[in-house]
């Protein structure tokens, strides 16, 4: 978005959605800065993903990706939210003052996407379509009530989906 109206883009969706290399490639084209939430939770916490949540536990992730949302108001960037974002209140509220756009794509899309998991706590364990689907299920209803728009994935290139969610943002 280059008019300003709308300051911060938030992509949501699930792991695997593309929110990172979409978000990337949207403030390549737009001249904003990146952020990806989970980056900013290592540097944060000076742990891993996976470390930060076998010492603190799920509850004590989200304390610290609430504390990193809260941080990045409204700073004009594309930022790259983790997929359980929506699961706290607080992070929708801050979301939703700027631009909102979830990134669908279809479990099995997903575990295409996400191989062997890599360093993914909720995938430890089982089978990932599986697992995506009631992950999914469970989040599904937090995008969708998130959002301002969604943009489908399943089988788009990067570009093809930063380009929509460009005009996207251009419009509002």
């Amino acid at each position: 978005m280059t008019d300003g109206s709308v300051s911060t883009l938030w992509l949501i969706g699930m792991m695997g959605s593309g929110k990172t290399s979409v978000g990337r490639m949207v403030a390549a084209r737009t001249g904003r800065i990146f952020i990806d939430t989970d980056a900013e939770i290592v540097e944060l916490s000076g742990s891993t993903i996976p470390d930060l949540w076998a010492r603190n536990g799920e509850e004590g992730f989200r304390d610290t990706e609430a504390e990193v949302v809260s941080r990045i108001d409204d700073t004009g960037a594309v930022v790259a939210a983790g997929g359980g974002v929506v699961l706290r209140d607080e992070n929708v509220l801050e979301m939703r003052k700027g631009l909102v756009i979830w990134l669908k794509a279809a479990p099995g899309e997903l575990a295409r996407r996400i191989g062997g998991g890599g360093g993914r706590p909720l995938l430890v364990g089982g089978e990932e379509p599986e697992i995506l689907t009631k992950i999914l299920g469970q989040r599904e209803g937090g995008y969708s009530a998130a959002s301002h728009h969604s943009v489908d994935t399943d089988g788009r290139t990067i570009e093809e989906v930063a380009m929509e969610v460009i005009a996207i943002w251009n419009r509002s």
